[in-house]
């Protein structure tokens, strides 16, 4: 899970029709942290990505492959907003009402 707003490094290179990445970043949501304090405390995630742009059958094509890892220890999904049950029954943040998506 990639967190709204990160904070870490990442590396780019094109090797002719390839462009690979990688990216080191705190998995914690960054949004009101402004220091360096209690970066990578909950862990940290790496992600690597490559793509290639060429021709396949004659026509332009674009193909991916990415992979990324975490190693904080959960991912509570309260902290994305998503319903738990349709009706009503809890949205996130824990808001019972019968307007939840």
């Amino acid at each position: 899970m990639v967190p709204p707003v990160i904070l870490g490094g990442r590396l780019a290179q094109a090797i002719g029709p390839f462009n690979l990445s990688a990216m080191v970043f705190d998995p914690g949501d960054q949004t009101s942290s402004y220091g360096l304090d209690g970066l990578f405390e909950s862990g940290v995630n790496l992600s690597f990505s490559a793509t290639w742009a060429g021709r396949l059958w004659g026509r332009a094509a674009n193909l991916g492959l990415s992979y990324t890892y975490s190693s904080k220890d959960s991912v509570d999904l309260a902290t994305i907003l998503l319903a738990v049950a349709p009706g009503g029954v809890e949205c996130g943040g824990g808001a019972a009402s019968p307007h939840c998506p």
